[in-house]
């Protein structure tokens, strides 16, 4: 596919459970240039102070080992971006002096007594563009950003790769066969295997060049995406939803009986 993860072991800022925990990959693309991809998560008690401290640690670090890469934090801060204090103004801090910014401001999670938006992507960067999505399985959204590569590539070209090959097809057959009539091997092949393969190879690699072609990549295939999964899973959706928004009882023992 062209995409690979990797650990970068010089950032190597601790976690700590519960106040700041989090994982990190570098995200390689071929020909593009890497994205470092940071999931973070701090429990609703988790102590401010450390995790103030270890998000400034993991900027420095970030910033001193890939000062170039882009950045995307994602994660479940349980600090609520809808309601102004002492704590989301300190995160706010922190994260514009490191030059970040927070990209969501509307609610991320919501049940039927509350909406707060306690999830975040920060990224030191501007997406081309953000959006929440329902996806049915959890009080909270799903938050997603749209980057565009670096390289602009047109879709015929993004559908295929370079490679090396030989051409074996009749015109060069003919020559190489001609090329090999004008040449005397008798004494060479039995006598001496160098001299041989000193005459030979430049004919065979003049008859038979390595040549760039162009190979299309296929692409994903998602057919084993029936509808009647498509039908189920937009039903499962709609039922979480309902029993989300109304915190009946009935409703939930419905939708869990449907899952």
């Amino acid at each position: 596919s062209g995409v690979t993860a990797v650990k970068i072991p010089k950032i190597n800022v601790k976690s700590v459970a519960s106040d700041f925990e989090y994982s990190l990959s570098e995200i390689r693309i071929e020909n593009e240039e890497s994205f470092i991809v940071v999931a973070l998560y701090r429990t609703p008690d988790g102590n401010l102070n450390t995790f103030f401290k270890k998000l400034s640690e993991l900027f420095e670090s970030i910033a001193r080992v890939k000062p170039k890469s882009k950045v995307t934090i994602a994660g479940d801060l349980n600090i609520d971006f809808l309601i102004d204090s002492e704590k989301k103004q300190n995160l706010c801090d922190i994260v514009t002096m490191y030059g970040y910014k927070l990209n969501f401001s509307s609610p991320t999670r919501i049940t039927a007594e509350s909406a707060s938006c306690i999830d975040n992507i920060m990224t030191n960067f501007i997406p081309n563009s953000k959006f929440l999505l329902e996806p049915g399985l959890s009080d909270h959204k799903a938050l997603a950003i749209q980057i565009s590569p670096s390289k602009q590539e047109t879709k015929t070209k993004s559908n295929k790769k370079s490679v090396v090959k030989r051409r074996y097809n009749k015109p060069n057959l003919e020559r190489f066969v001609s090329a090999l009539a004008g040449e005397d091997f008798s004494n060479q092949v039995f006598s001496n295997y160098e001299d041989f393969a000193q005459n030979f190879t430049p004919i065979f690699e003049n008859c038979f060049p390595l040549m760039p072609v162009s190979k299309k990549i296929k692409n994903e295939n998602f057919n084993w995406i029936t509808n009647g999964i498509r039908v189920s899973c937009e039903t499962k959706r709609r039922l979480f939803l309902e029993q989300r928004g109304r915190g009946c009882p009935a409703v939930t023992d419905h939708y869990r009986g449907y899952c």
